[in-house]
């Protein structure tokens, strides 16, 4: 079966990837085979067409998505297909990046940025088809149409017959100098200028600029000449090769060796790599602690993405004794230098007050900063800022605008924000659909504000039929991940026995994990089960030092219960 272009993708993209078949078929005039009816199914016929479409094609295009990367069928596909490419050189194997979507660190490690395109990237989309022209327009010469090879050896025969005496022993000279010289040049030291040239042309073959063709097996080659002779820009490009794959297989041992040896010779951007790779342990046994040291060296040579994960370790006290002024310093010096990543967290430093004066102006300053780079993270955080008028008046509006962006790029934070805009119809109209749909993308993503939520619609039947057992369900994930609202209202449900069994220790259990990370309403109901023996003995001084803890958050009834029991116990 010949299908020259297979295109592999997840049911859930559908729609998307009909329209890249269109336009791809549409400019290189080549028609495209995916499968439109049993994607996921897994039956036996579905299965074997899959296995004859990847082995007749000339080019699979795996379409990556947040849900592609954990199909289990299209990661089979994917892996078939990138081990029939090992063996024949004429496939190639291409991941289709849909919308900018991260990758899992799983598909990562297996995949890496191997022929890597952004579709949403022009120049990037413009190159593939490009290369599916040339790929899939192989023209073969016929054997008659190739000049045979003179016969050199009777060449030389009927020239050293014919030849004098003189030119006979000057050719031998000329030979013996030649030989020689051409020893010397093998075995000499190249010169700095020299190297550099194996460099730059290294660099040509990768890039295909200046006159090379684009091939990473050639720019492997000169970048591996470049390094033995210890060139450190060579050392980290050729570490890139083998961590990504890029004409060689992906090893990221190999790679940490020629980090590490780019980095001991001050190149920054390894030293800033080799610390991530310490950080993540790939490569390398993980230590945070020599993650740190190496962001250190990076980030006083000025690289930016070491200041801002160098800042984190020191925020966070990792591999390093935790020191907020320092994480502030740090991402001053790499958001000044447009590092998104900085500029958000600096901009949070600001809005909570973090080693600096609280000052909303300055937190939205740097959040503008980032969202400008389409940084999801620091769209969510001005529209948090939006919509609470904190730094900027407040506006509806333009919140709902930020959380769509961040929701689009799969934040699941905004995703939840934007539901809840949708939920009390703040800056659109009042949908409980939309919210519930909102906040089921955050709620798969794990994320425990989104679960909780995504439980508020199915425990009232809000936007979604009503399940008070998948509400359950989803209040348990929550509180598990230990969202304090999660487990005070789980605590609730679980005292009053509303949509489940009742059970008092169940409650005590809940309000006392809540309340222990300061939430004064589970601390007061705490306290009043001590008070009553509800699931848990009677015990007054434990009662006492609950409502103690409720009051001093100011709650009201809390400070009610501290005067009767201490005028009870005078």
């Amino acid at each position: 079966m010949t299908r020259d272009i297979f295109i592999s993708y997840s049911r859930w993209n559908l729609d998307k990837v009909k329209a890249i078949k269109e336009d791809i078929e549409k400019a290189t005039g080549v028609d495209c085979w995916m499968d439109l009816n049993a994607i996921e199914s897994g039956s036996s016929q579905f299965t074997q067409d899959i296995v004859d479409g990847i082995n007749g094609c000339r080019v699979f295009l795996f379409m990556l998505s947040k849900e592609s990367q954990v199909s289990e069928f299209a990661l089979r596909e994917l892996n078939l297909a990138v081990k029939k490419a090992k063996t024949d050189k004429q496939k190639h194997v291409v991941i289709v990046n849909l919308d900018g979507c991260e990758m899992t660190d799983e598909f990562y490690l297996m995949y890496g940025l191997s022929d890597l395109i952004m579709w949403k990237d022009k120049p990037q989309r413009d190159k593939l088809i490009r290369d599916l022209m040339r790929w899939l327009d192989v023209q073969i010469k016929s054997e008659n149409s190739v000049p045979k090879s003179p016969n050199i050896s009777q060449r030389i025969k009927r020239f050293w017959i014919s030849s004098p005496a003189y030119i006979k022993w000057t050719s031998i000279f000329i030979l013996l100098i030649t030989i020689c010289a051409s020893l010397w040049y093998a075995f000499r030291q190249p010169t700095p200028e020299e190297i550099e040239g194996y460099y730059q042309l290294a660099e040509d073959y990768f890039y295909g600029q200046n006159g090379k063709p684009e091939n990473e097996e050639e720019a492997v080659k000169w970048y591996l000449k470049a390094a033995k002779y210890g060139y450190a820009d060579a050392q980290n490009e050729l570490g890139d090769c083998f961590y990504f794959g890029f004409g060689v297989p992906e090893n990221v041992f190999e790679a940490v060796k020629w980090y590490k040896k780019s980095a001991e010779q001050g190149n920054s951007n390894a030293q800033y790599i080799l610390g991530s790779c310490y950080y993540g342990g790939k490569g390398v046994e993980k230590d945070v602690e020599k993650a740190a040291q190496w962001w250190r060296k990076a980030a006083d040579a000025g690289n930016a993405e070491a200041q801002n994960n160098l800042g984190i370790s020191y925020e966070n006290g990792e591999g390093v004794e935790q020191n907020l002024t320092e994480a502030v310093n740090l991402y001053q010096k790499s958001a000044e230098q447009g590092n998104k990543s900085a500029q958000n967290h600096l901009g949070l430093c600001y809005y909570h007050g973090l080693s600096v004066i609280q000052d909303y102006k300055g937190a939205v300053k740097w959040f503008y900063r980032a969202a400008e780079q389409d940084y999801a993270p620091a769209q969510n955080n001005l529209g948090i800022c939006y919509e609470n008028g904190e730094g900027v008046e407040q506006n509806y509006h333009e919140a709902v605008r930020l959380y769509r962006k961040a929701a689009d790029q799969d934040y699941a934070a905004a995703q939840c924000n934007l539901g809840s805009c949708y939920k009390y119809g703040d800056g659109v109209p009042l949908d409980y659909y939309e919210a519930a749909m909102w906040f089921r993308k955050a709620a798969d993503q794990g994320y425990a504000n989104g679960q909780y939520y995504l439980a508020w619609c199915y425990e009232n039947g809000k936007g979604l039929p009503k399940d008070e057992a998948k509400a359950v369900a989803l209040y348990k994930k929550a509180a598990d991940q230990g969202l304090v609202k999660a487990q005070f209202y789980l605590g609730d449900i679980y005292y009053k026995g509303v949509i489940v069994e009742q059970d008092y220790a169940k409650a005590v259990e809940l309000w006392e994990m809540a309340a222990e990370k300061g939430d004064e309403n589970s601390q007061y109901y705490l306290a009043w089960c001590y008070i009553h023996g509800s699931g848990v003995s009677k015990n007054e001084v434990e009662a006492l030092k609950w409502f103690k803890k409720a009051a001093d958050q100011g709650n009201e009834r809390s400070k009610e219960m501290v005067e009767k029991l201490e005028e009870k116990n005078q």
